[in-house]
């Protein structure tokens, strides 16, 4: 599991912000779940012999899944999850997200995460792991 941390600093014309897990390539079409829970937005496709999971933990409110057909070696169909903000990207806060790439073990839970302003106009983030 890898967790990604966003943050814009630079004031503009943002649009949403949007955050693309790890594409899965397969020769079949992939089984695809997508949905918002009470953890927050998820994406998960999953091939004949990988599955590619991404949550937000902080920040994010949209979810989906890209599918190009034609554009990677490994496969013909190529599926990629991602998240993105609701509106434009909020100028100066920390947003979170949890991706992973798997084979048939299951997926760790995902940190409780923690995000305290600095004095220097900075944030610390603390993730905590259930030990469950």
């Amino acid at each position: 599991m890898e967790i990604r941390l966003s943050r814009v600093d630079q004031p503009g014309s943002w649009g949403p912000l949007r955050l693309g897990g790890w594409p899965l390539s397969d020769d079949v079409e992939p089984q695809v779940a997508t949905g918002i829970d009470e953890e927050g937005p998820h994406a998960t496709v999953r091939g004949t012999s990988a599955r590619s999971r991404l949550r937000g933990l902080r920040g994010f409110a949209g979810v989906g899944v890209r599918e190009d057909r034609g554009t990677s070696p490994p496969g013909p169909v190529t599926s990629t999850p991602w998240l993105a903000t609701a509106g434009p990207a909020p100028i100066g806060e920390v947003l979170v997200a949890a991706g992973s790439l798997h084979r048939d073990t299951p997926c760790p839970p995902d940190p409780a995460v923690a995000v305290e302003p600095t004095s220097d106009g900075a944030h610390q983030v603390r993730l905590t792991w259930s030990t469950v």
